[in-house]
């Protein structure tokens, strides 16, 4: 099953998900690494199989051992796209993973900004600066990166660059000066 996502092989999932199907499959199973098929069809940008995946049940707010959701996953990847798709289908965009990161967070290490834009309009009031577990905000992990474009965009939407991490490092301060 996680293949046939992965792969775009809408056949081969369709099979995969028939009730008499050779071999009864768990839609969110995670294989030996940890993903489940969904995680598979977002990553490879196979929004049919998403979709397939989404209307037998596969949880789109599930978590993987990291506390990761397919939106963590399309955030870091930089899967605009398939973002866009999984919010307008009710992903949740607030989700913490284990080390208290969000998909805003996770969004920052993407090349485009277009993840971090679509997931700060959805984000509630304040939550811009919601710390992980290193007391490290979105607008630190920018500076971490390197990308002032991530950065100047959560300046925008007032994300502050006053907030000391665990290390007692401002790090988004000198980006903010280029």
């Amino acid at each position: 099953m996680h293949f046939a996502a992965g792969t775009g092989d809408v056949e081969g999932l369709r099979a995969c998900l028939q009730p008499d199907a050779l071999v009864a499959y768990d839609i969110n199973r995670p294989d030996q690494y940890g993903r489940t098929p969904l995680v598979y069809t977002i990553l490879s940008e196979q929004q049919a199989c998403t979709q397939m995946l989404l209307n037998a049940g596969a949880e789109i707010n599930g978590t993987d051992a990291d506390g990761r959701t397919v939106v963590h996953w399309a955030a870091f990847h930089g899967k605009h796209n398939m973002l866009r798709f999984l919010l307008e289908n009710g992903a949740d965009v607030t989700v913490k993973d284990v080390e208290g990161r969000g998909a805003l967070h996770l969004s920052t290490g993407a090349e485009s900004s277009r993840c971090a834009k679509q997931i700060v309009a959805l984000l509630p009031t304040g939550a811009i600066n919601d710390p992980d577990n290193e007391n490290m905000t979105p607008a630190h992990w920018c500076a971490f990166h390197d990308h002032v474009k991530h950065l100047s965009m959560l300046i925008k939407h007032g994300a502050s660059l006053l907030h000391v991490d665990n290390e007692g490092k401002v790090r988004a301060s000198p980006l903010a000066v280029r």
